[in-house]
């Protein structure tokens, strides 16, 4: 044991050696994990995305079918949520390509390299340099896990466009100019609360802006405290203007408050938190509920940690900010969806769609991991999110892999169904599924005529 620590050791101070006298060694390092993790996802929306309209993107693109003008795109509620920018870029996107979602599915591919860049950079900005370690920031960011994001139901407002405005979000908290950090934190608030789940920001900010008022801009700091008020103002405003003219939507008929049994609540949660490592639905069931109720305790923990320490030690600073708001917009998420969810099922938790909005969650924790005083609990709780974010997952790829085959297969039947026979519920019975999903797809034979007419979507391709 001791000879195996030696040579562990002496691996590590050559190691270091080696970074010490070629520092470009670690950004290239960092460049190559994050380049092969974005061509291997690349590679897969490529084989496995299909260009056909298909389920919710049917609501998403009726501001698109109307004709809408920008801002009508960009505050209109497809369900419990408006599109926002996200919204806008779909909009471009499909303007630009003849609504090819396979250049949308490409466009959600490129949104979540850019939340890895995003990451990378805001870990530098807060921690003053970046590590081997930091490689887990893409591993995090493009995981396996991911897959089915950006093939299945492309729909970027709802999924990685609010998380990458919440990192840039962030990394407006680090701005030194208060009068910069404070426009920019208003300007995206705006626009997160009003893309899809980026709604929780606007919850989250109203809150910030108090704590910093009260606990961290002094008396003495007249002009920051105005700019902090009036961004708080305005953070209200945005929130008020959100829910103008809006329309309560469950989302699902089978809601009901509160659902009983109430267990089920916890084994929803720890079911979305442990498919976000690999483990869901299936033969590890009851490992997937001990693991999952773990990492809610683990969050838990972290979030309530740093979230004393702001209030409590005059030594907090923006680390802890950044922690305490990544976590609390994956616990408002995950609350959200339980609470609006539950009654469909537990291994509906497993819904690829969920996973984006975890990402903030695990690089909260990782922020935390790596401001650890001890290296030995570093080093190991470094391993361990190695080992989950990472190996596991990417053991696990084959059972990805299939889930993203079905749904190019039944796609592409589908879609050859048509063509050939112009009949949507000949089509449905013949794949056994409707691309109107869940409602039959002659129920949206108005749309189809209307993308047939202009040569749209999977018209283009004939």
């Amino acid at each position: 044991m001791k000879m195996i620590r030696s040579k562990l050791e002496g691996w590590r101070k050559n190691l270091q050696k080696t970074i010490e006298s070629n520092p470009w060694v670690v950004s290239a390092s960092l460049a190559f994990v994050t380049a092969a993790m974005a061509v291997q996802l690349f590679i897969k929306i490529n084989r496995f995305a299909v260009n056909i309209l298909f389920s919710d993107q049917w609501d998403t693109y009726q501001p698109i079918f109307n004709g809408d003008n920008a801002w009508r795109i960009f505050t209109a509620q497809v369900g419990q949520l408006r599109l926002g920018v996200g919204g806008l870029l779909s909009a471009t996107v499909a303007e630009a390509t003849s609504w090819n979602t396979r250049a949308e599915s490409f466009f959600i591919g490129l949104t979540m390299v850019l939340i890895a860049i995003a990451a990378l950079y805001l870990k530098r900005r807060l921690f003053g340099e970046i590590t081997l370690w930091d490689a887990l920031i893409p591993m995090i960011c493009l995981s396996v896990t991911l897959t089915d994001v950006p093939i299945f139901v492309p729909f970027p407002s709802h999924s990685t466009v609010p998380v990458l405005l919440l990192l840039v979000y962030a990394v407006c908290l680090t701005f030194e100019n208060f009068r910069i950090r404070f426009a920019s934190l208003a300007i995206i608030n705006f626009l997160a609360v009003f893309t899809g789940w980026g709604i929780f920001i606007g919850f989250i900010t109203p809150f910030l802006l108090i704590y910093l008022i009260f606990f961290r801009v002094t008396v003495a700091q007249k002009q920051e405290k105005i700019w902090a008020t009036s961004v708080l103002a305005a953070s209200i405003f945005s929130l008020g203007f959100y829910f103008y003219d809006y329309i309560v939507f469950t989302g699902v008929e089978c809601f009901k408050l509160p659902h009983y049994p109430l267990y089920e609540y916890l084994t929803f949660a720890s079911l979305m938190l442990s498919n976000s490592v690999g483990f869901a639905c299936g033969r590890a069931m009851i490992f997937a509920k001990i693991l999952g109720t773990l990492l809610i305790l683990i969050s838990a923990f972290v979030l309530f940690k740093n979230l004393w320490k702001l209030l409590r030690d005059k030594e907090a600073d923006t680390k802890n900010l950044v922690i305490v708001v990544f976590l609390s917009f994956s616990a408002l998420f995950v609350l959200s969806s339980t609470v609006g969810r539950v009654c469909l099922g537990e291994c509906s938790a497993a819904a690829g769609r969920y996973q984006p909005l975890l990402i903030p969650a695990w690089l909260g924790i990782y922020f935390a991991v790596i401001m650890l005083k001890e290296q030995k609990i570093r080093l190991i709780f470094s391993l361990l999110l190695l080992l989950f974010c990472f190996i596991i997952p990417e053991s696990k790829s084959k059972s990805y892999q299939g889930s993203a085959e079905y749904s190019r297969n039944f796609k592409i039947q589908w879609k050859t169904c048509y063509l050939e026979t112009e009949d949507a519920g000949r089509c449905d019975k013949e794949v056994g599924t409707s691309i109107f999903s869940p409602i039959p797809s002659s129920k949206a034979q108005d749309r189809i005529d209307y993308l047939k007419q202009r040569h749209l979507n999977f018209f283009a391709d004939k």
